[in-house]
């Protein structure tokens, strides 16, 4: 089964930054430089029944091109992918099972991801944000950690990655940074697990974010008969440590977006409300929708006959497109 792709009508620069230069400039409060990070061990396997975490954390991850290989992604319960300017994407990583050692690099927010974090009552790491994913930010009260604003000693700077790519920090650091500002840890909340049956087949997936001529941004998974393994523009994603990425499940949603000018232009996406929405597990796809009831609410997934999705046990990657022509499949 073919869905066709869809040209991405990019208005905006695909630089990343235009969002962020909009917010006021930070209090000379700078992280930590430290010229050998970490190095991490490789993920458990199998996936943990017992969480290595005492509760949950949300990093905003950078996703363009000068942000990969990307660090801890690896280690994420949940990965969101939401579309930021000129096709590229920023990552909203959920981390409760298992412990990164190292996550980055930290940018900036924007909105849909804002309030999608919202819902997790988490603390969320970020590297300041839009003015009107702040402004959300500071009348909703989240329990925020960041690390250009306030909470620099919970992250640092690396020396081999240029700036505005080289924050970094860890699970542990986010912990403590948490206690120290008295944030409470919510338990980690697991997407619903089972078996599953039907679907069609569906063992390649790909997801064109952005099909511009000078900056591309088509996502392929191919199924192993395990996981989707991930790329980028034909190129594997891999992780710092040389890991492909490749998440047990792959959820998309179909969100109403626009560009809309406020003072700069930016993508509106409404992640509260509902729409149609496509489950890839086991090499096999399943049809449905998704639910978000308010900002502090939860996606709520179901199938076609009204009963909640259920996923193979592992890693679960989100992606959030203005229209499911942006998705093929076979």
């Amino acid at each position: 089964m073919i869905i066709g792709s869809m040209l991405f009508a990019g208005l905006l620069a695909a630089t990343g930054l235009g969002c962020y230069q909009a917010v006021p400039p930070p209090p000379p409060v700078a992280p930590p430089v430290v010229v050998d990070p970490p190095v991490p061990r490789p993920p458990p396997s199998p996936w943990p029944d017992q969480p290595e975490l005492p509760g949950m954390l949300l990093v905003a991850i950078g996703n363009n091109r000068a942000a990969r290989p990307q660090s801890g992604v690896e280690f994420a319960d949940v990965v969101y992918e939401v579309l930021a300017e000129g096709g590229i994407t920023r990552l909203l990583a959920l981390f409760g099972s298992r412990a990164a050692p190292d996550i980055g690099p930290v940018r900036s927010l924007r909105m849909a991801m804002a309030e999608i974090a919202l819902g997790y009552d988490a603390p969320l790491a970020h590297a300041g944000g839009c003015e009107e994913a702040l402004r959300f930010m500071a009348r909703q009260a989240p329990k925020s950690l960041d690390g250009v604003r306030g909470a620099g000693a919970f992250f640092r700077r690396v020396t081999h990655r240029k700036a505005p790519d080289n924050l970094y920090t860890s699970t542990g650091q986010l912990i403590e940074g948490a206690r120290a500002r008295g944030l409470r840890l919510s338990p980690l909340v697991r997407l619903p697990h089972g078996d599953r049956a039907g679907g069609d087949p569906a063992t390649r997936v790909v997801v064109a974010f952005a099909r511009l001529v000078n900056a591309p941004n088509i996502v392929t998974y191919e199924y192993d008969g395990r996981v989707y393994r991930r790329s980028v523009n034909d190129s594997p994603h891999l992780s710092a440590q040389g890991q492909q990425l490749a998440p047990e499940n792959l959820v998309v949603l179909e969100v109403k977006t626009r560009t809309v000018m406020r003072q700069e232009p930016m993508l509106d996406m409404d992640v509260v409300g509902q729409g149609r929405a496509l489950l890839f597990r086991d090499g096999r796809v399943h049809a449905g929708t998704w639910q978000k009831t308010g900002p502090g609410a939860m996606f709520v997934l179901r199938d076609t006959q009204g009963q909640l999705f259920t996923f193979a046990r592992g890693q679960t990657w989100f992606h959030l497109v203005p229209d499911l022509k942006y998705v093929e499949y076979r």
